[in-house]
C-alpha cells in the first residue's frame, strides 16, 4: 500500500504540465474528472470521475434505504465503533444544531468531482440543486467556485453559487483547475485558460476567467466532460475535444495545446476526460485515447508522445466491445460498468482495480471488482482509491486510504477488498484521495481529504474526515 503523501501546496504553477510529462511514479507529492457523479435524477444527470456530464435523462435511481436517520446514526458513530482512529466523522445531527447558523446543503439533484484526473489536482466538487441552481466548494486557487475571486481565498469551505447559475443549470463537469456547465442551452467554463482549457480560441494565464462564462465554440452541446486539463462534449454523438493535450487527450492524433474544440472521429454516448479520455459507443464498446503508461487508456500498444510519457493520441478501442453502460477515468486506472458488473484497467499498486490483488506494471486488460455487496450502478476514481455506488444505496470502496479515503479505516491502511462507507447513496463523485455521496435526503456527505475544503464543512485541515455534511454558510 501506498505511504501518505505529504501535504499539498495549494496552488501548482503548471500541474497540468508536470502532471502530464512526470511518469506516474506516486512518489510522495500531493496529486482535480468525476470524475463527476449521478445516475439518480431524471431532469439532471452529472458526471463522476470525470465521466460526461448529460443533461439528458437517465433512469437507473438506486432503491432509498428504509432508515436514514438510523444510517446517520450508524455513521456518527463508526470511527469509535470500529477502532478507526484518526477518522473524524461528522452527521447531519452534528453540525446542523442551532438556528441562524451554516445548515446542510439541501435539494441537490446531482454532484460532480474532478476524479483526481491529473497527478497534481486542485480538488473542488461542485452540485446541482431542484431548482436549477449550482453550488461549488473546495479549491479556489484558479477561480474554480466561479465567484471572481481567484486565488482570493484559496479554499472556499462552504457550497457557494458560482455567479449567474441561479437557475437553468442541468449539467456540470469540474477539472482539475476549471469547470464547464450546461445552462439553458449555453455552455460556460471558468477557471484556469493558462493550456486553452476553456476551449474559447485562447490561451495563456491571463486569459482564465473566473465567473461562468459562455463559450459560443461549445453551443448545441448535450452534454460536457472535463479533466487532465482538457474539455469535451457530446453534439448529435459525436465527441469534439479541447484543451492542454500534453498526453494527447485531445484525441485528434496531437500533442499540442488545442484552445478550441477539435473533432475526434469518435461517436459516443457517455465520455469520460482525465488525461486520457475514454468514451462509450454506440455499441457498447469502450473507446480510448490518451496516456497510457500503466495501459489505463486499454491499448494492446502504445505510441510514444515524449520520452517519459507513453501514450495513444488517436482514439482506439479496448478489448471492451460491448455491453459497456458505464465509463469512469482517473489519472492512472479506469473502470466501466460492462453488462451490470464492474471491471477496472490501468495502475494497480494499491488494489484500486479490485481483484483482491496488486500490479505495479502495465495492466492494460479489464479485470473483474471483485466482493461487491451487489449490482454497481456507479464508480468514483480517486488517486489510487475506486469507490462503487451499488442497487440499494450502498457505498463500497477499496485500495489506498490516503487521508482517510476509505472513509472507515485507519488513515493510510488501504484495503484490497470492497470496504462499506455509508448506506443511503444516490450517486458519487470522485477526488484527490476525497470522496462525495449525494444522499437520499437530497444532502451531501463527504469523506477523505479536506487540505482545500472540499469536504464543504466549512473548514479546511490535514485530518482525515470520515463522511460529513456539506453546509452552507
Amino acid at each position: 500500500m501506498t505511504s501518505a503523501r505529504s501535504s499539498r501546496l495549494l496552488v501548482t504553477a503548471l500541474p497540468l504540465l508536470f502532471g502530464a510529462l512526470v511518469p506516474a511514479c506516486f512518489s510522495n507529492s500531493s496529486s482535480g474528472t468525476s470524475t463527476d457523479a449521478g445516475f439518480t435524477n431524471p431532469d439532471v444527470t452529472m458526471p463522476d470521475s470525470g465521466e460526461l456530464a448529460d443533461s439528458s435523462a437517465q433512469d437507473s435511481t438506486p432503491d432509498a434505504p428504509t432508515d436514514v436517520a438510523a444510517m446517520d446514526a450508524h455513521d456518527a458513530s463508526s470511527a469509535t465503533d470500529s477502532g478507526d482512529a484518526g477518522i473524524v466523522d461528522s452527521s447531519v445531527a452534528d453540525v446542523a444544531a442551532g438556528d441562524g447558523g451554516p445548515q446542510p446543503l439541501r435539494n441537490v439533484v446531482a454532484i460532480a468531482g474532478p476524479g483526481q484526473s491529473a497527478s497534481t489536482s486542485n480538488t473542488a466538487f461542485c452540485a446541482v440543486l431542484s431548482d436549477g441552481s449550482a453550488r461549488c466548494w473546495g479549491s479556489d486557487g484558479y477561480g474554480q467556485t466561479g465567484t471572481g475571486a481567484p486565488m482570493n481565498p484559496f479554499v472556499t469551505a462552504y457550497a457557494t453559487e458560482p455567479t449567474g447559475l441561479s437557475s437553468g443549470v442541468t449539467a456540470i463537469a469540474v477539472g482539475d483547475d476549471h469547470v464547464c456547465a450546461l445552462q439553458s442551452g449555453n455552455a460556460l467554463c471558468w477557471g484556469d485558460n493558462t493550456y486553452g482549457q476553456l476551449g474559447n480560441g485562447t490561451s495563456g494565464f491571463a486569459t482564465s476567467v473566473y465567473v461562468p462564462t459562455v463559450v459560443p465554440a461549445l453551443a448545441g452541446a448535450s452534454a460536457i466532460a472535463v479533466g487532465g486539463g482538457i474539455g469535451c462534449i457530446l453534439t448529435s454523438g459525436n465527441v469534439s475535444c479541447w484543451g492542454a493535450n500534453v498526453t494527447g487527450n485531445v484525441g485528434n492524433g496531437a500533442t499540442t495545446v488545442q484552445d478550441a474544440p477539435q473533432a475526434t472521429g469518435v461517436a459516443a454516448t457517455k465520455i469520460a476526460a482525465a488525461l486520457h479520455t475514454c468514451a462509450i459507443t454506440p455499441g457498447g464498446g469502450v473507446n480510448c485515447w490518451g496516456r497510457d503508461d500503466y495501459g489505463q487508456a486499454g491499448r494492446t500498444s502504445t505510441q510514444t508522445c515524449s520520452v517519459s510519457t507513453p501514450c495513444d493520441p488517436s482514439p482506439g478501442l479496448t478489448s471492451i466491445t460491448s455491453g459497456a453502460t458505464g465509463i469512469f477515468v482517473g489519472a492512472y486506472h479506469s473502470c466501466a460498468i460492462v453488462s451490470g458488473a464492474a471491471q477496472c484497467w490501468g495502475d494497480d499498486r494499491s488494489g484500486q482495480l479490485g481483484n483482491g490483488s496488486t500490479n505495479v506494471g502495465v495492466n492494460s486488460t479489464p479485470v473483474a471488482v471483485q466482493g461487491l455487496a451487489g449490482t454497481p450502478l456507479a464508480l468514483a476514481l480517486s488517486w489510487q482509491t475506486t469507490c462503487a455506488l451499488i442497487q440499494g444505496g450502498t457505498v463500497q470502496c477499496w485500495g489506498d486510504n490516503t487521508a482517510g479515503v476509505l472513509g472507515v479505516l485507519d488513515a493510510g491502511t488501504g484495503s484490497l477488498t470492497p470496504v462499506t462507507v455509508l448506506t443511503g447513496a444516490t450517486a458519487l463523485a470522485g477526488g484527490d484521495n476525497d470522496m462525495c455521496a449525494l444522499m437520499s435526503d437530497t444532502t451531501v456527505r463527504c469523506w477523505g481529504n479536506n487540505q482545500q475544503g472540499e469536504l464543504g464543512m466549512g473548514s479546511f485541515d490535514s485530518s482525515p474526515h470520515g463522511p460529513t455534511t456539506v453546509m452552507v454558510p
